[in-house]
């Protein structure tokens, strides 16, 4: 939710968590899928790991996190856009920080950057995707330190 000042409040809700494995589908087509299943707007994070199934299986565990609204929609979802046969699932709190984001400049890159507000500081941190054609590490890296620095001074 966002204040009147565009920052998003903090806050305290209740998620769901769905969890389920997969040892049938390809990775090409899975990426696909969890892909689509990202795009619901109600979905908050899809995460993938590699794990080892029933018969020493390679599988990958599943995990996505969804808002309470139209949860059926997510779970139809995972049915539908993966191999899976069973979906496990909880209800859960979660915690979040005040951020926002906001463009910010410096003399080489304008970029969206994420605010946010920790105990003690507000750091900085630009969008990743505003970092894709530049290349070598040290340059990213360098970009982030002097866009955090002169936001972060700048008391943004």
């Amino acid at each position: 939710m966002l204040s009147a000042s565009g920052q998003e409040d903090s806050t305290q809700n209740v998620i769901y968590q769905i969890d389920f494995d997969v040892d049938d589908q390809s990775a090409e087509d899975l990426a696909i899928g969890l892909d689509h299943i990202r795009s619901i707007h109600t979905v908050l994070d899809v995460a993938q790991a590699a794990t080892f199934g029933k018969k020493g299986r390679l599988a990958t565990t599943i995990r996505v996190l969804a808002e309470m609204a139209q949860i059926d929609q997510v779970f139809d979802a995972c049915f539908f856009e993966t191999s899976t046969i069973g979906l496990r699932y909880q209800i859960m709190s979660r915690m979040t920080l005040d951020r926002w984001k906001k463009n910010c400049a410096i003399e080489t890159l304008e970029a969206e950057c994420k605010f946010v507000i920790r105990p003690g500081a507000t750091t900085v941190k630009v969008e990743a995707d505003a970092l894709v054609d530049i290349q070598g590490h040290a340059n990213r890296e360098g970009v982030r330190r002097e866009m955090a620095i002169k936001h972060e001074a700048s008391g943004d």
